[in-house]
């Protein structure tokens, strides 16, 4: 069942245009602050998941590891992607509702501006 959430959330940022897929796309999207949530498929590589998880740490964006069995790339319309950047604050909320808990308001800790 919580798999089924999580991807019904994925396809959904997809089909509106928020969800960056991909290592460069991922990157600059955490780096210029425009991503709110990050997933990272538990089948990426340890140092993949590593800098991801490094750079999400000092840009001050949350992040979540995606169960293989989820298959987020089929969800998302992109072929072998393990990396994926949730472009919009409401999106992201409605993908960590799908985990199951709640993620925090980025913009008001470090005066983020969209």
């Amino acid at each position: 069942m919580r798999d089924q959430k999580i991807r019904g959330a994925i396809g959904l940022c997809a089909r509106a245009g928020k969800l960056a897929c991909g290592d460069f796309a991922v990157k600059r999207s955490v780096q210029m602050g425009t991503a709110w949530l990050v997933l990272i498929d538990e089948r990426a590589a340890e140092g993949t998941r590593k800098r991801l998880q490094y750079l999400c740490g000092t840009c001050g964006v949350p992040y979540r590891e995606l169960p293989a069995s989820v298959e987020a790339a089929v969800y998302a319309g992109k072929s072998n992607c393990l990396l994926f950047a949730v472009q919009d604050e409401n999106l992201a909320k409605l993908v960590c509702n799908a985990y199951g808990d709640e993620t925090k308001d980025r913009s008001a800790e470090e005066g983020v501006q969209q």
